[in-house]
Formats: C-alpha cells, structure tokens, sequence
C-alpha cells in the first residue's frame, strides 16, 4: 500500500483537435520578408469567472512561445513587441480554460492516490486580430487542448506524455495561425518606394 501512495502517474496527451503542423511549405527570401510586431495578453479561467491569472512568469514563457514560433517560421525579417513601423501588426490573446468539475475530479483522485483515473481538458483558445499596413485586416480564433491524464499506470508514459505536450499544443496554435496568415496574403511584403 505504501508503494500506492508513493507512486503519482500522469500523462498529458494532445487534444489533436487542429492537425499538426510542422513546418510551412514555403519559406520567403529575407528581402522578400515583412516585419512583424505583436502585443499578448494571456487570461486562465480555471471553470469559473474572474478565476487566476497565469503568472508573469507562465505569461512570459507563453509570450516567448510566439516570438519563437513567429521568429522561427522563415517567413519575417524581424519580430518585435509593440513596434509601430511594423508591416504587420499582431493583437494576439491566448485564454485557456479548465472545468471546475475537472479539477474537482483531479482533487479527488488525488484522495484516492490515483487507484481510480481522473483526468482533466485544458482548452487553449487564441484569438488574434492582425493587420497588414497594405489595408488587409483578418481576426482569426483558433482552439485546440491537451488532457491530462492521473492514474497510476500513466506513471510509464510520463516520460513520453510530460507536460511538455501543453507547449507543444500551443505552439501547434501558434503555426495554424501562421499558415492561415501566409494562406490569406499577410507575408507578401509591400513595396516600399
């Protein structure tokens, strides 16, 4: 009995509710490459109104997710925080969501030492307003989770299934977004003359 206490298992699995996206097809020549500036704001409600707020520190790492997936796209020359003289302009908020009854189940298991599986959805929800300085102007939302799973034999797919998975998800948003972008003309750079 004492082993059951002592063993925690959880295993984060993706929601894979937008398809992977690894890499875009095309990357831009560097001349041909517009400059992008974004501002981020990230709100939790962990199933109820007005709930926690992530930290600075969870919100910068979030925003540092972005500027990665942004800066490692190919598809701008530079990318910067609230920069006026950018071709394209980001207003971007993540917001994502957790039902009070998950987390109750979670605090439950959690009682019962994980014997019985309790498991709980993280929705991640991105809303993006982006604005090319050429007039075109699109507002995108995009959702996707990731299910964290307790029980004890999930205990053998942490070191598969860890909690990296909610980066990746989210980082998985941040390319759908660009790919929707890129699919509506936001990266073909305005002629400056």
């Amino acid at each position: 009995m004492a082993l059951c206490w002592a063993l925690v298992g959880c295993a984060v699995f993706s929601g894979k509710e937008i398809p992977r996206v690894a890499f875009l097809h095309e990357r831009l020549p560097e001349a041909a490459r517009p400059s992008l500036a974004y501002r981020f704001s990230a709100k939790t409600d962990i199933g109820k109104r007005g709930g926690p707020q992530w930290t600075d520190k969870e919100r910068r790492q979030l925003e540092e997710e972005f500027s990665a997936a942004v800066a490692g796209s190919g598809l701008v020359k530079s990318v910067v925080r609230s920069g006026r003289h950018s071709d394209i302009g980001v207003r971007l908020t993540m917001v994502s969501k957790v039902s009070q009854a998950a987390v109750a189940g979670l605090n439950l298991g959690w009682e019962l030492r994980y014997i019985l599986p309790t498991w709980a959805r993280e929705r991640y929800e991105v809303t993006a307003v982006v604005r090319h300085r050429n007039g075109l102007q699109r507002t995108y939302t995009l959702t996707d989770s990731a299910v964290i799973v307790h029980w004890i034999p999930m205990l053998f797919l942490y070191p598969f299934n860890s909690e990296r998975v909610f980066s990746k998800v989210r980082m998985n948003l941040y390319r759908k977004l660009l790919l929707e972008m890129h699919a509506d003309g936001f990266f073909q750079r305005v002629p400056t003359g």
